[in-house]
This record gives C-alpha cells, structure tokens and sequence, in this order.
C-alpha cells in the first residue's frame, strides 16, 4: 500500500513539473552507432560511426505543425561506409541505412518531421514519406517511475526520471527533460529514422557549436574529427591561409582547442581568412564527400 501510495505521490510530482521542450530550437543529438554483431562477429571487425539528429524549418502536415528531423552520419571513409551498408543490406537491415549511398551518406538530410505536446508531454514522429508514425508518452510509457532526480547531464541542470528495468536489459530507463533518453531518442519507426545498438554520445543545446558528454565533459576535437587528406601550405599565419587542394570540399570550420566552432566557410575555399582570431593554436576541420579531415593551425 506505501508502495502504491509513493506511487502515485510521484506521477502526481510528474505531471505538476515544468516541462521543458525536447524539441526546442539549437538541440542536436549525437548517437554512436555500434554495429549489429550479426554483420561482424570479430570483435575487431567492428565499424562504429556517430551520427547526429538536428531540428529545421516548421511546416504544416494534416494541418498540423511540425518541425523538419535531420540526420547526419559521421563514418570515417568510404569504404568504411559501404562495408557496413553491405552488411545491413546482407542480414535485411536495409530499413536503416538503406537511404544511404555514396553521394549522401556523410550529407545532412531530411529523414523525417516531429511534434510536441508539452501539455501532455507527448512526442509525435512522422516519417518523410508518411508511412509510419511513433508517439513518445512519457506520462503513460508502461514504465514504473521509481524516482525524480536533481542531475546535471550533457552540462544541463535537469530533472531525471528513473523508471524500472527494460524488458529487455538489465538496466533502468532514464529520461532526462530538455534532452530525452539514453537510447536513440528517435527510434522505433523503422523507416530509416531507427539504427540498431545506438545510444546517446553527447548532446549540444547550440545547434551543435558545443557537444557534451553525458559526465558533462566538452567534446574534444579528437572525438568529432578523423583522417586528414590536406595540408596548410602557410602555417603558421597572422591573415590568410592556402591548402594544397580544395578539390571536393564541403565546408571548413576553424576550431579552437576546446572543440569549439569559431566560423565556417561553404564556399571560396582558396583562401581563410584568420586574420581576426586571436593569437593561439586551432584545428581547421575540413569535411569533403568522402572523410573529415583536421589539420592544427597556428595563428600569430
């Protein structure tokens, strides 16, 4: 009967919370995607990629308003890409990668539109081409809440939700407010929006220029960036700087040594202009249809 009563006490305490927006402009998820052990069953073999999830435009569906989901996924090479998109398509996991080839696979596209009901703390997500569509309750969820919790997570202070064990695993659900689960936040529709074995890596309330960990720690450069294709012909330098070949380049951010974003260019890469940076050490990261690549730079 305690049990029962504390219960209640606590959905009651859940439903009268302030309920912070998941999807609120400037939040980006970013999930490690671990690969099925039914692809590689070597240990070694193994190809992890992270991939993020970001918000866009508002638009009108069935006269309802939604905001535009994107994706984009950070595999390391091309052959790194299409080894592991052999193997979905092998044990007929197509379903989630199968929207993927050579010219978007490292590309931010629409995969999808979402809409919250903050009254009643209700998540819905649409497919892109309407096939299917999955409502996150996180009033009634099935789950038996065990507690709320004060925490800081991904360097937000929130309120954590425990709930009891997963049918499936051993370990307890969590939902945090403002940021989601500690699963794939987007799951369960099973039209490209849903990988398998993938989990929460870090969450940025930013539009992505700042990523933490669930231990709110910075991201380092070391773990968003891989591979390095280009070199910096004048380095160091006070105003601009040259590569030695802009051939298929996307974009080109200047990073400082914290991870975070100073400027990006889309266009005119023959020359950088650095000559407004402080004096200091900074990462240029330069993402091309294939890889992305870093290379240290040293401003005077």
């Amino acid at each position: 009967m305690k049990n029962l009563l504390f219960l209640i006490v606590l959905n009651s305490f859940l439903q009268a919370q302030d309920y912070i927006p998941f999807i609120q402009n400037g939040n980006v998820w970013k999930y490690s995607l671990t690969d099925n052990p039914m692809c590689f069953q070597d240990e070694n073999d193994r190809i992890d990629v992270v991939y993020d999830y970001s918000l866009g435009n508002e638009v009108i569906i069935n006269d309802e308003v939604f905001k535009e989901l994107y994706v984009q996924y950070h595999f390391k090479s091309l052959s790194d890409f299409i080894e592991r998109k052999n193997c979905d398509d092998e044990y007929d996991l197509s379903i989630h990668l199968g929207h993927l080839d050579i010219n978007n696979y490292n590309t931010r596209h629409l995969i999808g539109y979402v809409k919250e009901d903050i009254q009643n703390k209700k998540i819905t997500i649409n497919s892109i081409n309407n096939s299917g569509t999955r409502i996150y309750d996180y009033i009634n969820n099935n789950r038996t809440l065990l507690a709320i919790n004060e925490v800081t997570k991904y360097n937000i202070h929130t309120k954590e939700y425990e709930y009891d064990y997963l049918a499936y695993s051993p370990n307890k659900y969590y939902l945090y407010e403002g940021i989601g689960d500690g699963y794939d936040f987007f799951r369960s529709t099973f039209d490209h929006i849903d990988p398998p074995f993938s989990g929460l890596y870090a969450f940025s309330s930013d539009n992505g220029t700042t990523f933490y960990t669930s231990n709110n720690q910075l991201l380092g450069l070391k773990d968003i960036c891989v591979n390095s294709n280009y070199s910096i012909v004048n380095n160091p330098s006070k105003d601009l700087i040259q590569l030695n070949t802009i051939e298929g380049i996307n974009s080109i951010k200047v990073v400082n040594i914290l991870g975070q974003i100073i400027f990006e260019q889309m266009k005119d890469f023959e020359k950088i202009n650095i000559e407004n940076l402080p004096s200091g050490i900074y990462y240029l990261v330069i993402e091309d249809n294939i890889s992305i690549s870093k290379l240290k730079l040293i401003k005077k």
